[in-house]
């Protein structure tokens, strides 16, 4: 699987990316939806798509900078994906 970080720039995930990602989107999944907190999701794939997707994002960028991603499951609003150098970044 292959996603673009930054424009011009193509990352492939290894097999095991791809299913730590997955089982990582799956888990914020069930844990936001128990705590009652609204999908904000555009378009019209289906929640778990939007999730899976975000999450390859977050991966995406993390591999290109070499830095770990937030690999939490608990609920993040407000907080950011990656630190990167002395910046935060939230994908």
């Amino acid at each position: 699987m292959t996603a673009t970080a930054l424009p011009g720039i193509i990352v492939t995930l290894a097999p095991g990316e791809l299913a730590v990602a997955s089982t990582i989107a799956s888990l914020r999944q069930a844990v936001n939806r128990t705590a009652g907190t609204t999908n904000l999701k555009a378009g019209s794939q289906d929640v778990m798509t939007t999730e899976l997707v975000g999450i390859l994002g977050e991966f995406a960028l993390c591999k290109q900078a070499n830095v770990w991603p937030a690999l939490s499951i608990h609920l993040r609003n407000g907080s950011y994906d990656a630190k990167v150098g002395r910046y935060t970044v939230d994908v």
